[in-house]
């Protein structure tokens, strides 16, 4: 009998699995893909590597920290300030990076410059507890500048609805934002393998292409049925999404609102602005950056392009068109230096709205060894630093489990 069965392969299982692992526990993961890694895996076309979308690790996140903790090396560099700039229709304009650059902006007026000012500093020292976000936001008057603000939100959390976010979690986005993000060398698949090696140095087994279809539990074990075998252990940690979870467990959990983004995934053999590295629209939930300006992701330059999509919201062609049209207006002339291009119309960020105490915990029954990680449980932190920190919650509760009943 196992001490522990992870199921998942992504982020979340692959830490949990260290976790346990280096405490020395027998550990399984269980994963439906060929490949581990999830939503982490990258892809390599011509030589190119594309992440699935734009990807960032924060300097000061939880996922970092826990690499460092797991001895998993990255490399990249910090995204620079150089070559930023906000749109807006047919303009662009360098985008504001500090109070000096708030102050003087030409495209602000002086009261949206004053109230986008109180905004920052309300997030950056904790003062917006008890209010939504919405309701900060519309405390900025100024269009353009209320714009820019709603930008630089959706950037942290991804989320293009200030409706669906409390405050507080925007403004520890928005906090954490300011230590810096790190675009890594050979994208994230070199996180994915750097954990998958530890764990596999640390004893863990892996069984991939198998599905779960059924998982029973009682007090002291799990039997966990996939389409090859069943497995008996003394804990699991489900790294998952709560879909599964309900169909295995019979739960009626998560919200069922995930955050999605349309991604345009490009490949080009120059940048025909070199300057050009980064652009926000203050109108539209748009973005665009070139990776490969702080990261080796190839033999040219990767760009990625994105629409954060509200819920509801479906992308097709006129979505592609409008991505393919901000990559144009930012960098002119793009089109005849393609090399590679991926569209994702409809990519899951997270798997629920990233607020809140009605997430559910790490413990699924308290009364069974049964537990979950991912970037929609309830903990620190947003999306993969969300998936860190639960992670290493769920195998620390699977640990205490396992030595209270030794």
């Amino acid at each position: 009998m196992k001490d522990s069965i992870v199921i998942g392969g992504g982020l979340a299982g692959l830490i949990a699995a260290n976790i346990a692992a280096r405490a020395g526990l027998s550990v399984t993961v269980v994963e439906k893909s060929k490949s581990l890694g999830g939503r982490a895996r990258s892809a390599v076309r011509d030589q190119f590597i594309f992440n699935q979308g734009p990807h960032a690790l924060y300097i000061r996140g939880n996922l970092a920290r826990t690499l460092s903790d797991l001895g998993i090396k990255v490399t990249g560099k910090k995204g620079a300030p150089r070559g930023t700039y906000i749109g807006r229709e047919s303009e662009f304009a360098s985008m504001p990076t500090n109070v000096l650059g708030l102050l003087t902006h030409p495209w602000f007026s002086r009261k949206g410059r004053v109230d986008m000012i109180r905004f920052y500093g309300r997030a950056i020292m904790g003062r917006m507890n008890g209010s939504a976000l919405a309701f900060e936001l519309d405390q900025i008057k100024d269009a353009k500048a209320k714009g820019f603000a709603s930008s630089l939100v959706r950037l942290s959390t991804y989320n293009a609805e200030p409706e669906r976010i409390v405050a507080h979690a925007a403004a520890d986005q928005l906090k954490l934002a300011t230590g810096g993000v790190l675009y890594l060398d050979g994208g994230w698949q070199t996180i994915v393998d750097g954990l998958e090696k530890s764990a596999r140095a640390r004893g863990v087994e892996f069984l991939t292409g198998q599905k779960v279809e059924q998982i029973e539990s009682s007090r002291d074990e799990v039997r966990v049925h996939t389409t090859e075998r069943i497995i008996e252990s003394r804990t699991a940690i489900l790294a998952t999404d709560p879909e599964s979870e309900n169909a295995w467990l019979g739960t009626k959990i998560g919200s069922g609102k995930k955050l999605r983004a349309a991604c345009l995934d490009v490949a080009l053999d120059r940048l025909p602005e070199p300057d050009h590295i980064f652009a926000q629209d203050i109108a539209e939930p748009l973005y665009l950056s070139v990776h490969s300006a702080s990261a080796n992701l190839g033999p040219g330059q990767v760009i990625h392009v994105a629409r954060y999509l509200k819920e509801g919201e479906e992308a097709g062609e006129g979505t592609k068109k409008q991505l393919r049209d901000f990559l144009a207006r930012f960098q002119p002339g793009s089109e005849d230096r393609i090399v590679q291009e991926r569209f994702l119309p409809d990519m899951i960020v997270a798997h629920d709205f990233q607020d809140t105490t009605e997430q559910p915990g790490v413990e699924i029954d308290s009364a069974k060894p049964l537990f979950r990680a991912g970037d929609w449980v309830r903990g620190s932190g947003m999306l993969s630093d969300r998936s860190a920190f639960t992670a290493v919650a769920a195998a620390e509760k699977a640990m205490a489990r396992i030595r209270a009943k030794s």
